[in-house]
């Protein structure tokens, strides 16, 4: 997916998909025991634990470790942070769940998540 997509896909994923994303994230089950893709499992962590908290906020905070080699394209990097390099949710989330589209992290599902 090029940069532009991620960009028409925002309006969509914020204000209808995302909603869901919290109660996706309670009831999958990621696995993986491939180290080199350690980045997309510390990231669902990272989105599990701010769902869970019912965060609101448009950044992650300063002191959280949000993968971004692994999870992020290097051409959408400028969508994810901001000029204060702040990384900013929601295309940080949608580039994690076309990352999953692309890999099989779900257990019993063989064609990942599409966006």
């Amino acid at each position: 997916m090029a940069y532009s997509k991620l960009t028409k896909h925002r309006g969509s994923y914020s204000n209808h998909y995302r909603r869901m994303l919290p109660a996706l994230l309670s009831v999958l089950r990621f696995r993986c025991h491939n180290t080199a893709f350690r980045p997309i499992m510390d990231a669902i962590v990272l989105l599990k634990r701010y769902a869970d908290a019912g965060s609101k906020s448009q950044f992650f905070a300063a002191a959280e470790v949000a993968p971004v080699a692994g999870v992020v394209p290097r051409s959408w990097e400028g969508a994810v942070r901001d000029e204060k390099g702040r990384i900013e949710r929601i295309p940080y989330e949608l580039c994690l769940l076309v990352s999953l589209g692309l890999t099989d992290y779900l257990v019993g599902v063989s064609r990942g998540l599409r966006v």
